[in-house]
């Protein structure tokens, strides 16, 4: 949460984004520091699965519980890292790229254990695809303005999206 803090100014990502584009720009120095706090994170977090794969109580505890196979992921319609742990390459980031998804290079991890410790792993190596993700994005953020003018005459009306965790609504209306 704290690097949250660091780009929007909240611990929380709240009024990030606005019409248009977003409402803080990271620049070089902040760029830099990520990049610093990102190779740090990877470091640590490579230490953290080495452990949690030697750690035979947690094996014990995770290998053949829980199990999906590939049939059950998909007559199931299960997604996300209950299919990929079943040896199910789907990752909607990948299949039907959204944002700036399309423009970024990751690979979707896939395990064929179908049980919790597989998951698990998914899960564990997925960090790291993170971490890959967002030093793709820093490099390729472009330069200029951080939001759009939004020359279309908006319809009238009001929206209105409440905050379910604060006593707070953003509301646009236009007219």
């Amino acid at each position: 949460m704290w690097i949250a803090e660091k780009i929007t100014g909240n611990r929380k990502t709240y009024s990030l984004c606005v019409i248009g584009g977003v409402r803080w720009d990271i620049g070089p120095e902040r760029k830099a520091e990520l990049k610093g706090v990102l190779d740090r994170m990877e470091r640590e977090w490579i230490e953290v699965v080495r452990a949690v794969q030697k750690d035979r109580n947690v094996q014990r505890r995770a290998r053949g519980i829980g199990v999906a196979d590939r049939r059950l992921v998909k007559d199931a319609g299960l997604v996300g890292p209950m299919a990929r742990a079943s040896g199910v390459a789907i990752d909607c980031r990948r299949d039907h790229p959204y944002a700036a998804y399309g423009k970024v290079e990751f690979d979707v991890i896939v395990h064929d254990g179908c049980d919790v410790w597989s998951r698990l792993i998914v899960r564990a190596l997925e960090v790291f695809e993170s971490i890959k993700i967002i030093r793709h994005c820093l490099e390729m953020m472009p330069e200029g303005p951080l939001a759009i003018p939004i020359d279309d005459e908006i319809p009238a009306g009001a929206s209105a999206s409440p905050r379910w965790r604060r006593r707070e609504a953003n509301r646009t209306t236009s007219s």
